[in-house]
Formats: C-alpha cells, structure tokens, sequence
C-alpha cells in the first residue's frame, strides 16, 4: 500500500526516498519493494535532522517505529519551518518525534 501510494505521488511531483541508521542515503523504489538497502545497523535520527537542515527540505515523510532518540534543542525549529509528517509503525513509540513533527500517524495492523 505504502509502495503504491509513493508509485502514484511520484507521478506528479519528484519524491526523493531516503533510508537511514546512521546515516542518510537515498535508495530506490526497488530497493523500496524489496526491503533490501544500505545499513550502518544502528539508530541515531540526528542525521536525518542533519540532512533536513543541509538540503533545506521543505516536506518529509519519515516512516519510522520512532525509537530515535531524544531530538537536540537546535533542531526544535524545525517544526515550524519544515512540513515533518510521521508514520509511526504499529505499537510503535511516538514521544521521540512529537517534539519535532507536525504529525504522526500510526499504521494499522491487518
């Protein structure tokens, strides 16, 4: 469903899919499909803030379970000036993002 709606929003506007642990770096809808991508096997967010600030994004989706970390102050005006939207897996942990995104979604279970 995900993969899907990503397909059909890349029809009309360019969406560039990034992956991260660690670190960021984009992958493809294929590497999207397949579940397969780069990984540096842990989890520090502060590199995702880094890249928002780096190549000004202006909208992000960040599809995560949330245990990110707790978010550093210098990035706290983030959730003014960039749209951040959060799609939080099932029973996932939502106390680390909320201080940084506009939004946040949990998927459901089927």
């Amino acid at each position: 469903l995900l993969f899907n709606a990503i397909r059909i929003v890349q029809r009309k506007i360019p969406v560039d899919i990034m992956a991260f642990s660690t670190q960021v770096w984009p992958i493809s809808m294929s590497d999207l499909g397949t579940g397969v991508y780069q990984t540096t096997g842990g989890t520090d967010a502060e590199c995702i803030w880094q890249h928002i600030v780096e190549n000004q994004v202006l909208s992000a989706v960040l599809i995560t379970d949330g245990y990110v970390g707790k978010i550093p102050q210098k990035y706290s005006y983030l959730k003014r000036r960039v749209n951040i939207q959060c799609l939080l897996t099932a029973n996932g942990w939502s106390s680390d993002v909320d201080s940084i995104v506009r939004r946040t979604e949990v998927m459901s279970v089927s």
